[in-house]
C-alpha cells in the first residue's frame, strides 16, 4: 500500500479509535468523511498512474516509430552501400581490364615502332663483293679474287652438294660465305672452267635486271609516302620488276620518252647499252632529288657517298665511281651500285625516322 494510502487509513483508525468516545452519529460522520478522503486520493493517485501509463504508452509508440524509420533508413543506407560497393568494384575491374590493356597495347606499340615495313619488303644486305637488295645480287662482276686452293675448291663443292655452306678466308681475314659463290661461279662458268684460275665472279644480267627493278620501285615507295616530300624533278620511274623502264618528263609532266632499266650482253637491242645507261643516269638523278630532300629536312642524315651531277655533259659518279656500265670496268660498276644500295639503305632510315613516325 502506497504511504500516503497507509497514513490515510492510519489517521482514519486513529480516527475511528478517537471517536470511540463519542456518539455513534459523530463516529458515523467521520468514518464517512475519513473514506471520502481516502477515495479522492486513492482517485488522484490512479489518474496520475494512467496518465503516467499513457505518457509512457506514447514515448513507446514514438521509440517505435523511430526505431523504424532508423531500421528503414539503415537498410536503405546499407543497400546503397552495396550497389556503392558494387560500383567500385566493377571501376576497378574496369580500370584493371583498362590498365593491362593499355600496357600490352604499350607493349605493341614499342615492337611495331620498331618494325620498318620499308626495310623488311626492301631488305638490302650484302653477299661477299656484292650488294643485295632481297637477296637480288646488283653487280655485272668482281675481278681480282684471292687464289682458291684446290682443298678450299672441294670443300666448297662437297658442302653445296651435301646442303652445307663452306667458308674461306680472304687475305685480309673477312670471312665470306664461299659456297654461295662458288656454286655460282660453276652455274655461271660452267663444268669446262672447274679447273680454271677464279679470276673473276660474274652475276647473271637476270638477277641484275631484277635487282634494279627492286631498286626502282623501293625510290618509287619512299616517293609516295606521305609527308615525304620527295619530289623527281628530271625522271620518273617505272618499275616493272627486271622490265623496269626510266621515263624522262617534259614540260608537262609525263614522260615523253622511256630507257630500259635492264641489260643483257646477248641480246639484239639496237643501242642497248647506251640507253641502259641513260636509263641508270635517270635513276641515280631520282636518288640525288630524294638524297637533297633528306638532307634539307634533316641536318643528321648524311649519305655516305656523295652523288655528284655534272653541270653539262660527263658521267654522274657516286663515291667518286662512275655510275655508267662498262665491260671492262664490270667490277668498278658492281662498286658503284653497292655504293648506290648503301646510300638507298641511309634513305630508308631518313624514312623510318622522319616520315612513318
Amino acid at each position: 500500500m502506497p504511504p500516503a494510502e497507509h497514513e490515510a487509513v492510519g489517521g482514519g483508525a486513529t480516527t475511528l479509535r478517537n471517536c470511540g468516545n463519542e456518539g455513534p452519529e459523530t463516529r458515523s460522520a467521520l468514518a464517512q468523511v475519513s473514506c471520502d478522503g481516502i477515495a479522492e486520493k486513492l482517485n488522484t493517485e490512479r489518474e496520475r498512474l494512467r496518465t503516467q501509463i499513457l505518457e509512457t504508452r506514447r514515448r513507446r509508440a514514438l521509440a517505435h516509430q523511430q526505431m523504424n524509420a532508423v531500421t528503414s533508413r539503415a537498410q536503405l543506407l546499407l543497400g546503397r552501400h552495396n550497389e556503392v560497393e558494387r560500383e567500385r568494384s566493377e571501376a576497378c575491374s574496369r580500370y584493371r581490364s583498362a590498365r593491362s590493356s593499355r600496357m600490352s597495347a604499350e607493349c605493341q606499340m614499342d615492337i611495331l615502332r620498331k618494325i620498318d615495313v620499308t626495310n623488311d619488303t626492301f631488305h638490302i644486305w650484302h653477299r661477299g663483293p656484292f650488294g643485295t637488295i632481297n637477296g637480288l645480287r646488283l653487280g655485272a662482276e668482281v675481278k681480282g679474287l684471292p687464289a682458291l686452293e684446290d682443298e678450299g675448291i672441294s670443300a666448297a663443292r662437297e658442302g653445296d652438294g651435301a646442303g652445307g655452306t663452306a667458308t674461306n678466308k680472304t687475305s685480309a681475314g673477312s670471312t665470306f660465305d664461299f659456297s654461295s659463290i662458288a656454286s655460282s661461279f660453276f652455274a655461271d662458268s660452267g663444268a669446262s672452267n672447274a679447273n680454271s684460275t677464279y679470276d673473276s665472279l660474274k652475276v647473271p644480267w637476270p638477277e641484275t635486271n631484277a635487282a634494279l627493278g627492286q631498286v626502282a620501285l623501293l625510290l618509287l615507295t619512299l616517293k609516295q609516302k606521305p609527308n615525304s616530300g620527295i619530289i623527281f624533278l628530271t625522271h620518273e620511274l617505272i618499275p616493272m620488276g627486271s622490265s623496269s623502264k626510266v621515263g624522262v618528263l617534259h614540260g608537262e609532266g609525263r614522260a615523253s620518252v622511256e630507257y630500259n632499266l635492264f641489260y643483257a650482253e646477248d641480246s639484239f637491242q639496237f643501242f642497248g647499252r647506251r640507253n641502259f645507261n641513260t636509263a641508270l643516269d635517270g635513276l641515280f638523278r631520282c636518288l640525288k632529288d630524294a638524297a637533297d630532300v633528306a638532307a634539307s629536312r634533316d641536318q643528321t642524315i648524311s649519305l655516305p657517298y656523295d652523288v655528284l651531277i655534272p653541270v653539262g655533259r660527263g658521267d654522274i659518279t657516286i663515291g667518286g665511281l662512275p655510275i655508267s656500265y662498262d665491260v671492262a670496268t664490270g667490277d668498278v660498276w658492281t662498286r658503284a651500285m653497292k655504293y648506290l644500295l648503301t646510300n638507298l639503305k641511309w634513305l630508308q632510315a631518313f624514312a623510318a625516322k622522319n616520315v612513318d613516325r
